[in-house]
């Protein structure tokens, strides 16, 4: 009776499963199609004073670096301004410095890309990564993708997923706490069919991997094999809760371990599976009287870089106006800066970089009074 009791818990628990089906990816070198950098984040080393296991050949002119690849930290170096040539430690325990010569050179030598190479993973599996070195430092990525078709409901979709953190696994479910380092793996769905990969953050093709993800208006689970050669897909039903914003003039992405929401529209509530979330982008939406509609972007998120929505509970999460408007000045080499920012009323800090009908603008100008009203400078911000 207990086993069977526990057994019922167990289900009651878990999003039940309607519909399932598992799915091969295949391994492809290079950017996926639509995006260069969607699929991977560049994770920048500077140089440093690491001394141990430079190959023997190399001169005084070895420039290390130690780059966190694989689960541990690696070293990789490359000879003088030139840096055709780059030694990365690829068993992590200094026992063998692989050599690689340029993949491919920037014209005017901003930088030059190698790889890809594999590198034992703390973890076990091999991670296949590549590098791109500058001058005084180098930057790390993923070396290419797996993809596959999935059918869902009678409809084909196009699907990645990539070793974000680089542990030589693709399994990695995402949860907030990731945002803080940017290391997590990720899985983008053509849910449009155009045969590419929109890495916006509005259109939610890219995001983290997470336990679930929505597509054609349904959530359906997800379970990545760990070294990324399927993809297990069901339909799933989860406990869902409701997310309040008491306008709908406010666009909201939020990612979870549940996937990503990409809310919009009215009236302004949405229903999300319930659990934790972290804003990463709010949008505050006005339309003219021409027509046009304006967006003004935030992704300092305030209150609502982490919150919880509860099973069958409204969260309310009101963004946007009334805004406050704040200038700081500085000193530079250049002379006088001023940078300002707009705040919603969650904290959450609108930028300059404003758009209409989806096309940037210039940023606003400015004028600089004294107490008497007399201008003492004006000009425009500029866009950073």
């Amino acid at each position: 009776m207990r086993q069977a009791l526990a057994a019922l818990f167990i289900l009651a628990s878990c999003p039940a499963v309607l519909a399932q089906g598992t799915f091969p990816l295949a391994w492809h070198d290079g950017a996926a199609p639509g995006n260069p950098t969607m699929m991977a984040e560049d994770r920048f080393v500077n140089a440093t004073d690491y001394k141990p296991g430079a190959p023997r050949s190399a001169s005084a002119g070895l420039r290390r670096f130690r780059a966190p690849v694989a689960g541990r930290e690696v070293l990789v170096g490359f000879m003088g301004m030139e840096r055709s040539v780059l030694y990365v430690d690829t068993e992590r325990d200094l026992s063998k410095m692989t050599t690689l010569n340029a993949s491919r050179s920037l014209p005017g030598g901003a930088f030059n890309e190698f790889g890809p190479v594999a590198v034992a993973s703390a973890k076990g599996p091999v991670a296949r990564v590549q590098f791109r070195v500058y001058e005084d430092r180098v930057a790390v990525r993923p070396a290419g993708y797996r993809s596959g078709h999935v059918r869902l409901d009678g409809k084909d979709y196009l699907v990645a997923v990539s070793d974000g953190d680089m542990d030589g696994r693709f399994d990695g479910t995402f949860t907030p706490a990731h945002l803080a380092d940017r290391n997590y793996d990720r899985i983008a769905v053509d849910l449009n069919g155009d045969g590419v990969f929109d890495g916006s953050l509005e259109s939610c093709e890219v995001q983290p991997l997470g336990k679930m993800i929505r597509i054609g208006g349904a959530w359906w689970s997800v379970k990545v094999a760990p070294d990324g050669s399927s993809i297990e897909m069901g339909r799933a039903d989860p406990p869902m809760g409701t997310i309040d914003a008491g306008t709908a003039d406010a666009e909201i992405v939020l990612w979870s371990e549940n996937g990503a929401c990409c809310l919009a529209g009215a009236p302004g509530r949405w229903q999300i599976p319930a659990g934790r979330y972290a804003a990463v982008e709010i949008r505050a939406v006005q339309s003219d009287r021409m027509g046009g509609v304006w967006r003004m972007a935030a992704h300092e998120t305030g209150a609502y870089s982490s919150f919880e929505v509860g099973a069958s509970q409204t969260f309310s999460a009101r963004v946007g106006p009334p805004f406050v408007a704040k200038a700081n000045m500085f000193k530079t080499d250049a002379g006088q800066n001023v940078n300002f920012v707009v705040l919603g009323q969650a904290g959450e800090k609108y930028t300059a970089n404003m758009t209409l009908n989806g096309r940037a603008q210039e940023p606003p100008q400015f004028r600089i009074a004294s107490d008497s009203g007399r201008l003492l400078d004006s000009g425009r911000f500029a866009l950073g």
